[in-house]
């Protein structure tokens, strides 16, 4: 996605194009297609999940919203990406979280910059510190 600034008509365009171009593995569902939910050309959230046949799943979660001194354009401002075991499963029927649940990879930037959770909810490793 991008790392400049962008609005919800430009961001859509490129998703767009990039989720109809891309070929998912013969054992992946989706179990929520790519949703969008704008609130206006400068707030949005995108959601989706992705299941596998081995009892895996990927969550992808983002927020964009309006950036102080930055007019009519948004930039993302959460982020919660989540690969592992589906553990369990929210009254939606879609695979949920805890976050005291083991995945295998979790990247987000709740309580702290964007990090990387590997295989536990602690440590945080930040950017710099992965290859």
């Amino acid at each position: 996605m991008p790392l400049q600034g962008t609005n919800y008509q430009e961001f859509r365009a490129l998703v767009d194009k990039n989720y109809d171009a891309l070929v998912k593995p013969t054992d992946c569902t989706e179990s929520l297609p790519l949703t969008f939910t704008p609130m206006s050309p400068v707030a949005w959230h995108l959601r989706w999940y992705l299941e596998f046949t081995d009892g895996k799943y990927v969550r992808i979660a983002e927020r964009y919203q309006n950036w102080p001194g930055l007019i009519g354009i948004a930039k993302r401002v959460n982020v919660a990406y989540h690969y592992g075991s589906v553990v369990r499963r929210s009254d939606d029927g879609l695979p949920g979280h805890l976050g005291s649940d083991q995945v295998d990879i979790r990247i987000d930037n709740s309580c702290a910059p964007i990090h990387l959770h590997f295989m536990a909810q602690n440590p945080h490793y930040a950017n710099s510190a992965i290859e």
